[in-house]
């Protein structure tokens, strides 16, 4: 199975759910080639409410698209994973921005 390199780079917005001291992960640097995103979400303990949803825009040399990521579980203390679909070919490094 052929994966692309990602390569995650948040930049926060402060008028959203993705202020400063969030932490977003992905359990390795590849992106399937189906386009699946999962990652983890870890929120600063001073905030007490989750998003449902998580906006990526994620670009790479040749293309861009804004993916949608939805929440995947219950929130586990300061912990959530979502999961989303990337429908455009991202090949190379991808960067990301969380939008709100």
């Amino acid at each position: 199975m052929k994966k692309y390199w990602l390569l995650i780079l948040m930049i926060f917005s402060t008028d959203s759910f993705a202020a400063e001291g969030w932490l977003i992960a992905m359990q390795n640097e590849l992106l399937s080639t189906n386009g699946e995103i999962v990652v983890e979400v870890v929120k600063p303990a001073s905030v007490a409410t989750w998003p449902s949803k998580l906006t990526l825009y994620l670009f790479s040399q040749n293309v861009s698209e804004q993916v949608q990521l939805t929440a995947a579980d219950q929130p586990n203390n300061n912990r959530r994973w979502y999961v989303g679909m990337a429908e455009t070919k991202l090949d190379g490094t991808v960067l990301a921005e969380l939008l709100e």
